[in-house]
């Protein structure tokens, strides 16, 4: 039984958001979807805990993950999918752990406010 108080909420990320990486992915990205079952793994991000990530191209929602499509954040030329939640903690139990924060809609807006502008690849 999963106690709300524990498990991680699942983000419901749109285009536009920006996110913020917690210690516990490690820089891992991937060039596919989750969904694709095809994980490909993308150039590892550096410094990974504390970085901001966006903004969100597409989002993927799968039964096991939330993943985003966003510029690699040491490379913005190249996209890279970011799984920001799963489902199960490494035990397999159904806790929902987050990988990311997303960064509050109030603060993105205030960036926008001050002259800050999201920049997107072409096609996206």
């Amino acid at each position: 039984m999963i106690r709300a108080a524990t498990a991680a909420a699942r983000p419901s990320p749109v285009r536009g958001d920006w996110f913020r990486a917690l210690a516990s992915l490690g820089g891992r990205c991937w060039l596919l979807a989750p969904s694709e079952n095809t994980p490909v793994r993308g150039p590892k991000i550096t410094h990974w805990e504390g970085r901001y990530l966006g903004p969100v191209h597409d989002v993927d929602l799968s039964q096991l993950f939330t993943a985003v499509l966003v510029p690699h954040p040491d490379d913005v030329e190249v996209l890279v999918w970011v799984n920001v939640w799963t489902s199960c903690n490494l035990s397999g139990e159904y806790r929902g752990v987050s990988f990311c924060s997303m960064v509050p809609r109030v603060l993105t807006d205030d960036w926008r406010l001050s002259g800050w502008e999201d920049r997107y690849k072409d096609g996206c």
